[in-house]
């Protein structure tokens, strides 16, 4: 039924346009916020009264409302509403909870939005994108990065593709904590999750760079944006030249200047701002007035930022004159200076009466006594005013005058009342006269207010009013809260240092632990100089913490420093303090140095225990010093310090990685001996070290005795053994193990199907490998790029060129971006079937796309260029690579040296043999081989000859196959008796002959009519077990037919022919 009003009388209603018009109007800005207040109060009954009609609200309605009032702050009354909409039996939706975590995140209170946020989950209802970029948001503003990239990884897993608002709040949140390097990693990653960085993306990682000082990158990115759909603003000018400027490289600014009008740009205030203030720095105060100057005359008015900047610059400068002139410029626009500049005429006045006299006589400004003295501050007595501010300067040397003393005063009350600290107290205080507008200068504000005050340690505003007592019990409560500031923890420091009675040393150990969890380095280091400053001794819990700090930043010899302070101060390194150093030197790469230090400490009286040992026996694992490693384990155990099971696992782990798995059973053994049970991990290390050296048999052993203890083999643990069987061919017993795993009810990952795709492929099964693909999909196990190179592998191997061609193109449409190994296995299938230009224009695509080309991908391209004649575009590619910064391996070499000799361009030959000389990688013995074979083919002996007798000058030796190339070339030439006498030579060298040189030299010996020496050499030839080849043995059938003797000598040996 329909009431006579419009309204539903019973039933459901949306009422969600209604809450939306009561909450969604625009509120008055004012001052007095119970204004806000009631008019929220208002809204809130609008739906109150609607249940009251019998009206029940839906959830859109409930959803509504809660949305509008967390956006309003009132997070509580908003759980009111969330409670009543449960009690009516409202399910939530996803928006609902959604709002209220974002609520929970803007009123602070994190901890109670990451709890609503694991508990989402469990109501059935899947989490979006949205859900984790508020919580992740909500981290970052709480500097929480590590938690915010836990979810982050979360989403991930979940299969919750992140948008640009989460790259970009990440992106953020590492440029302000200084990690530069993996905010510009995560930049990168964009691209490999298949998006594309969107305009504030750009924003925002270009700021972060010019911020911490990474300049060049800055530009590097900038230049990236020309080739991408968005184009330049002003605002990415502003930032790279605002960096450029704060780094001092005030040229390559200026050009980028100009560079934006050239660009059709209309540099704003701001970017003229950003290059005043950096000709300023510079001391170009003349080229800072002119582009003031061209500012105005280019239709962009200078606002009081830009007066400011310049009229600072003039005033440290000396240069009086000038700076009158454009403040006296400034005040007629109605502009204020701002603290700096005051503070500056403030103390030039002092000393300077005809500066008194000018500054006396600038007017306050209209607008400036409208900010300052608006209708409800009226009542302030301006002498009043005067007489305290007069009071205030009595520290200097001469009297100012009145009007100047006004001018200066009305500019820095301004920046009072405009300041958070002040502006309530002056607002409070209007009605008031000269006690209430003074106190803003005094140490306790309100100590005369009669206003009735809240209850002690509830507002942490109000601290001021507490005892110095009180206040430390005030503010180590705030800080054990954990819920503390930097802005506040800094505030309280501040106070502490000089309060009187001094405050305890503990009081302050609360407050640098808290800064210290906030992760702000930077602010700790300024509070101990701050300590150091008013001669406070630092107790051992803030040295450990400046210690943290160092080692958090990466500066180990600052830490080394804080050591030498702490046994200076006459503490004794604790093991947390001594802990910190050296896990952050392990944490720096400096590990070997760190197990120094541990025993340099030991030698002095210090016992480590389990973290310390732990630490160190982790970093020797990590940087593959096993051995090392279990050494320090050995003197653990001798120091009364038991090994666990995580350093044995550490250490076991260490050296499988190594492949020295038959240590790592010994330790297991010996583990197992001391009574240590050992877990999954263990059994995983071992099993996987195990089948990477094909001993699958005792990887297997192992794995049956893991099952016996009732132990549950993981997926890794099954793709390691999977793994170690497709290496060795074994592709059943590779499959048998996968259906056992499946029937445990394992589901196969990503890489499992890989490894069983890139096994199936070598073996050259491609149909089947494209069935397991096609599984692998249904399965909903979403192929990555490695999965789909494998099968792109095997079908360039087995010549479907064609069909790996088509899986090529399609790739992209997978969401996936290809990478080198794509690249280069798709070039080698072309090349192998002779389809050079295919193969180049892959090649050329590889550019366009931002890939850069491998050894791999220039070795394969240079082959096949020689293989086909064409030596000149294998050259121009050879010199190519170092265009692009990839420098020649020993690789590129050998295929470069060996298609010219070849090809018989011995002069290039030698000169690229030689260019190698003065590389780091010299000339090996397969390189002299090559050379000199195909100088022995031009029949340039004498050369050759040469390059022979360099090999041993070089300190090389020369092996079997150099000696049958020389040996070649001398009976080419026939010089088979010098041939003769080389082969009798190379044994006393140390390099035993092989049928190859026997035939060579026999052949030559038998073709020149030596037939003597060719039957010796061939008894010898006989007693070593080898066999005359093919042009051997015809050219001894002739002569036996043709001659008595040899045919008796022949006759003498057994089965020569």
């Amino acid at each position: 039924m329909v009431r006579s009003d419009g309204l539903v009388r019973s039933g459901r209603f949306n009422g969600s346009v209604l809450i939306q018009f009561g909450l969604g109007g625009s509120i008055p800005v004012q001052s007095d916020q119970s204004m806000a207040e009631e008019e929220t109060g208002r809204r809130v009954r609008i739906f109150d009264q609607m249940v009251g009609v019998g009206i029940s609200p839906d959830v859109i309605t409930f959803t509504t409302l809660i949305n509008c009032l967390c956006k309003k702050g009132k997070v509580g009354k908003a759980h009111e509403i969330f409670a009543l909409m449960r009690q009516k039996g409202v399910e939530p939706t996803l928006f609902t909870y959604n709002s209220l975590i974002n609520g929970l995140c803007m009123a602070g209170q994190l901890d109670d939005a990451a709890k609503l946020f694991g508990l989402i989950a469990d109501q059935g209802i899947g989490l979006n994108v949205i859900s984790y970029n508020i919580i992740i948001n909500g981290y970052c503003k709480s500097l929480k990065i590590d938690e915010a990239f836990q979810l982050f990884q979360e989403m991930h897993f979940q299969g919750c593709k992140p948008d640009a608002v989460t790259y970009n709040t990440l992106i953020g949140a590492l440029c302000q904590a200084g990690r530069v390097k993996t905010a510009k990693k995560m930049f990168d990653e964009i691209h490999v999750c298949g998006q594309s960085p969107i305009f504030s993306t750009y924003v925002v990682i270009l700021d972060g760079l010019c911020k911490n000082g990474h300049i060049d990158e800055a530009i590097a990115l900038f230049q990236s944006l020309e080739s991408t759909k968005y184009k330049s603003s002003i605002e990415l000018y502003s930032i790279l030249i605002y960096g450029m400027c704060r780094t001092g490289r005030l040229e390559e600014a200026r050009n980028m200047f100009n560079e934006m009008s050239e660009k059709g740009f209309v540099p704003d205030v701001v970017t003229y701002n950003i290059m005043i203030n950096g000709l300023c720095k510079k001391g170009m105060l003349l080229e800072a007035d002119k582009l003031l100057i061209e500012m105005e005359e280019n239709g962009c008015l200078p606002d009081s930022i830009s007066f400011n900047i310049i009229i600072q610059g003039f005033l440290r400068e000396k240069n009086i004159h000038k700076a009158m002139n454009l403040l006296e410029e400034m005040r007629r626009r109605n502009f204020a200076p701002n603290q700096a500049v005051t503070s500056m005429l403030l103390h030039l006045a002092a000393g300077d009466s005809q500066c008194c006299a000018r500054l006396a006589s600038l007017p306050v400004p209209d607008a400036l006594q409208q900010e300052i003295f608006p209708k409800k501050v009226c009542r302030i007595n301006i002498l009043e005013f005067f007489f305290f501010f007069s009071f205030q300067l009595n520290s200097l040397s001469k009297p100012l005058p009145f009007l100047f003393l006004l001018f200066t005063g009305t500019s820095l009350v301004f920046m009072l009342l405009k300041s958070k600290a002040y502006s309530n107290h002056a607002v409070q205080g209007t009605t008031k006269s000269l006690s209430s507008l003074s106190s803003l200068f005094t140490k306790d504000p309100l100590q005369n207010s009669s206003a009735k005050p809240k209850p002690r340690f509830q507002n942490p505003e109000k601290s001021h009013l507490l005892s110095p007592k009180e206040f430390e019990y005030f503010v180590r409560r705030q800080c054990k809260s954990g819920k503390i500031t930097l802005n506040v923890a800094l505030t309280y420091f501040d106070r502490l240092i000089t309060t009187e009675p001094f405050p305890l040393i503990e009081t302050f150990n609360f407050v640098f632990g808290s800064v210290s969890k906030l992760k702000c380095n930077s602010d700790v280091f300024s509070m101990y100089r701050k300590l150091n400053y008013e001669g406070i001794k630092p107790s051992s819990y803030i040295l450990s913490i400046l210690m943290n700090c160092c080692c958090q930043l990466k500066k180990i010899s600052s830490g080394y420093c804080v050591l030498g302070e702490i046994i200076k101060r006459g503490f004794e390194p604790d093991l947390v303090t001594v802990s910190i150093l050296l896990k952050g030197m392990c944490a720096d790469g400096k590990v070997l140095d760190a197990v120094q230090v541990f025993d340099k400490m030991c030698e002095r009286g210090f016992r480590g225990d389990g973290v310390i040992y732990g630490i160190l026996i982790n970093g020797l694992c990590t940087i593959h010093k096993p051995v090392m490693a279990l050494e320090l384990h050995k003197k653990m155990e001798k120091s009364n310090c038991q090994g666990t099971l995580v350093t044995f696992s550490m250490v076991i782990d260490a050296f499988c990685k190594d492949g020295r798995v038959d240590e790592a059973v010994s330790l297991f053994s010996e583990m197992v001996s001391k009574q240590i049970s050992p877990d999954v991990v263990v059994y995983g290390s071992l099993i996987n070290g195990l089948c990477r050296l094909g001993r699958l048999k005792e990887a297997v052993s192992f794995f049956d005795e893991m099952v016996s203890q009732g132990l549950t083999a993981d997926l890794v643990m099954y793709n390691s053994l999977i793994h170690g069987f497709c290496q060795l061919g074994m592709w059943e017993e590779a499959m048998k193990i996968f259906n056992w795993m499946v029937g445990k009810g394992l589901s196969p990952d990503v890489v499992t199907f890989t490894i069983l795709i890139d096994c199936l492929c070598k073996e050259g099964k491609t149909g089947e490998a494209q069935g397991m693909l096609d599984l692998m999909i249904r399965q909903r196990k979403k192929p990555d790029i490695q999965t789909y190179n494998s099968l792109l592998s095997g079908l360039c191997l087995t010549g479907q060129l064609d069909e790996a061609t088509k899986l090529f193109g399609s790739i992209a449409d997978q969401g996936l971006d290809l990478d080198d190994f794509s690249y280069n296995i798709m070039i080698n299938g072309y090349c192998k079937s002779r389809k050079i230009d295919e193969a180049f224009q892959l090649f050329q695509k590889m550019h366009d796309k931002g890939i850069k080309p491998t050894t791999v991908t220039y070795n394969t391209l240079i082959g096949v260029l020689c293989q086909a004649g064409q030596l000149s575009e294998a050259q121009k590619i050879f010199k190519e690579m170092h265009v692009y910064c990839q420098f020649p391996m020993l690789s590129t070499y050998t295929i470069m040296l060996h298609g010219l000799c070849k090809n018989g361009h011995i002069e290039e030959a030698i000169d690229l043999f030689n260019s190698l000389e003065i590389t780091k990688d010299k000339p090996s013995i397969e390189h002299f081989s090559i050379l000199i074979d195909g100088m022995c083919k031009a029949g340039r002996l004498e050369e050759a000859r040469k390059k022979f007798t360099e090999i041993s000058e070089k300190g090389l030796v020369p092996d079997v196959v150099v000696h049958n190339i020389m040996l070649s070339g001398l009976c080419k030439k026939s010089m088979s008796l010098e041939a003769n006498k080389l082969l009798m030579e190379m044994e006393d060298k140390g390099c035993l002959p092989d049928s190859i040189s026997f035939n060579i030299v026999i052949h030559g010996l038998l073709r020149e009519m030596e037939v003597e020496k060719a039957m010796k050499r061939l008894e010898e030839m006989r007693r070593r077990n080898f066999s005359p080849d093919e042009a051997v043995t015809s050219m001894l059938l002739r002569l036996a037919m043709e001659d008595e003797q040899c045919r008796a000598a022949l006759e003498s040996l057994p089965d020569v022919i």
